[in-house]
């Protein structure tokens, strides 16, 4: 059975705006065992962050695709 990989966004329209998605000042560490089984599910929820609070949002579902760091060591990960 493969994992799931469970993503947080935190502005209105993460999920749907981008391919790439960012985590600030979050390494990929400790999801980097699940790179060998790409593609994976994923599930995107929305959170309460900052000014904003997008909780009562549906979730998403996606496929990661991809994921790297930037080069400030930040994970990105490559969603459809």
């Amino acid at each position: 059975m493969k994992e799931v990989l469970v993503l947080c966004g935190w502005t209105e329209d993460y999920w749907e705006s981008s391919n790439v998605v960012r985590y600030l000042r979050k390494s990929l560490r400790p999801v980097q065992h699940l790179k060998n089984t790409l593609p994976i599910p994923g599930i995107g929820v929305y959170i309460k962050h900052g000014g904003g609070d997008f909780s009562s949002r549906p979730p998403c579902f996606l496929i990661v695709r991809g994921m790297s760091e930037n080069d400030k060591g930040e994970a990105q990960f490559n969603i459809s």
